[in-house]
């Protein structure tokens, strides 16, 4: 892929309005090219997710790498998950390492219980009964 490589889900499609790769784009300002779509991470907000490189995140955001909110690591099949989790935890004591089902879990929590939209879906459900 090019150093300027975008990917999206699929399933955002319509949003980013993609008709056919590779499709030229703007992220803030910033030109970007789309190469290749994915699945199974669409956003449900109405937003979709632009995944690239660390590098151009942070150009394309305008961030600094002090500013990270996630960043995903792929580990090696010869390297135990548990063993760097347990490194990068012991090397960035303020950070959070997760598994992707720890992620998962806690994303979960957090979308519903501490905002409103687990008390809306609650609430559906109860009047839909």
């Amino acid at each position: 892929m090019s150093p300027d490589a975008v990917l999206y889900d699929v399933s955002d499609r319509d949003l980013i309005q993609v008709t056919a790769m590779p499709a030229e784009v703007e992220v803030n300002r910033h030109r970007a090219s789309i190469e290749r779509q994915i699945e199974g991470y669409g956003a449900f907000l109405g937003v979709p997710f632009l995944f690239t490189s660390y590098r151009n995140a942070s150009r394309y955001m305008g961030v600094g790498p002090e500013e990270a909110m996630f960043i995903l690591l792929r580990v090696d099949k010869g390297y135990s998950t548990s063993d760097v989790q347990q490194n990068l935890r012991q090397r960035l004591p303020e950070v959070d390492v997760l598994t992707r089902d720890e992620f998962a879990r806690k994303s979960r929590t957090y979308w519903t219980i501490k905002t409103g939209a687990g008390g809306a879906i609650l609430t559906a459900a109860v009047l839909g009964f």
